[in-house]
This record gives C-alpha cells, structure tokens and sequence, in this order.
C-alpha cells in the first residue's frame, strides 16, 4: 500500500494496520474497521469524523487497484459538534502555571523537568507556537543571536521566522545554560507530548481553567497581539485575519 504523505496520514494508517495484524487478520474487513473505531470512543467527536473520512478516501484510492478490498460507508462516521469556544489565558494565569511549572520535582529521565516546562510555556505564550512546532525545535533553529526562532514547515508545511522579546530571550539562555541540560539536537524535547500535555492538563486545573489541556497551547496564542504590542516593535503590526489574532505580522 502507498502511504499518503502528510503527518498525519503517515501516523494513522500505520495504526490501523497495527490493530489490523494484531488481531490476526490478513486484510482489513468491516469487522475489523468497526472493533478499531470502538477503540477511539475517548476521542472527540470530530477527530472521529475526520479520521474516519481519511481512512474511507485511502480505501477508495486502494480500490482503484484492488476492487475487492473492504471500503467503509458513507454514513459510519461520527456526528460533527459544534467547535469548542476557547477560554483566553490571561497574564496572571499564566504567571501561575510558570510557578507550578518551576515548582516540579526533576525525575531520573528528564532531570531538567520543572525548566523545561517553564521555558515550553514561556515560549507558547510569547511566541504563538503550537505545541508541535514547539518539540520540534532544535539548537539550529536560533538565529540572529538568539533572538529569533525559526519555524520549520510547519502547518500547510509553511516555514516562519518569530523575534524573541528579552524576557524571552534570558529565559532561553538560563535554560540552556544549566549543567543539567542534555546535550542533543533537541532544544525542548526533553518531554514527550504526552507528558507535556498531562502537566498542563494539571496545572490549568490549579488554577481554575478546567480540563483542556489544548487552553494554554491554542488561548495563548489568542493573546499574541498584545504580547508583539508589548514588544514595542519599530514596525506596523496587521491583523491578517481578525478572527485568528495569531495571523498578525
């Protein structure tokens, strides 16, 4: 089978084809289609809908090749809802989860756990990143004397340069230059997202903000226009669109 070439393509049909030989079948079958998708009951609805049509155009793509091989139905997919409206993280919350942050007990595996995650938010909440974009940084993607991160092909494999303000670069340079920092390409990834996530999800229940550990990765961003007015740019700064204030330049 060729596997399509987006990220998230490339992750969920190797996943399908796990669940597919783990259970002893030589073939996707409707059968098996069906047990795999009860398996994605904790997932939001949405992700259920948009994975369950990907997965239908790749087995329509196969068919054109194999005529006999299973295709799902039309109507087998999970009910769209309504977008969840996002709570804004405000400056004195997110002053809170840099203290929970900085408050974490170093493990054997990331020795460097508390810094991490502080610098992780600091740069979430200063910069607009998304979390991706944020673990996939490595010491190349500093310029201009680290005062400028570079993000590469990132959604819509789009590249973007983003100025760092000074609060953010003594921030950067105090995490790296700690003697218990690992020495690898890596300029965050000293915690996996699914770790990453977990703290959040804890710490934004600390401070009252609920279970979504998406808040800080996606609301920070909400507040990136007043974070670049802050930074008393000697440019004009544009909404590119007035509904995503991540979209200023």
């Amino acid at each position: 089978m060729r596997w399509a070439s987006s990220r998230q393509e490339a992750w969920l049909l190797p996943l399908l084809l796990h669940h597919v030989q783990r259970h002893g079948a030589g073939d996707l079958q409707a059968q098996g289609f069906a047990r795999w998708l009860n398996t994605l009951q904790n997932r939001h609805p949405n992700t259920r809908h948009k994975w369950y049509h990907l997965l239908r155009r790749f087995c329509l793509y196969r068919r054109r090749h194999e005529p006999d091989c299973f295709v799902p139905s039309t109507d087998g997919a999970a009910k769209l809802q309504p977008a969840v409206i996002p709570v804004i993280v405000e400056l004195g919350q997110i002053t809170s989860l840099l203290a929970k942050a900085s408050a974490l007990a170093s493990t054997s595996v990331s020795p460097q756990r508390g810094p991490a995650l502080r610098l992780a938010i600091v740069l979430l909440y200063t910069c607009g990143l998304r979390l991706g974009e944020l673990l996939r940084l490595t010491m190349e993607d500093m310029e201009d004397h680290r005062t400028v991160l570079r993000i590469r092909a990132s959604k819509f494999h789009k590249s973007r340069l983003v100025p760092l303000s000074k609060s953010t670069t003594r921030e950067l340079q105090t995490f790296l230059l700690r003697p218990d920092r690992r020495r690898h390409a890596g300029l965050y990834g000293v915690l996996p997202r699914s770790d990453t996530r977990r703290i959040m999800q804890s710490a934004l229940r600390t401070i009252g903000l609920g279970f979504n550990h998406r808040a800080v990765v996606y609301d920070a961003k909400g507040t990136m226009n007043s974070v670049l007015r802050g930074m008393n740019l000697r440019c004009p700064i544009h909404i590119l669109n007035p509904f995503v204030r991540p979209g200023a330049a």
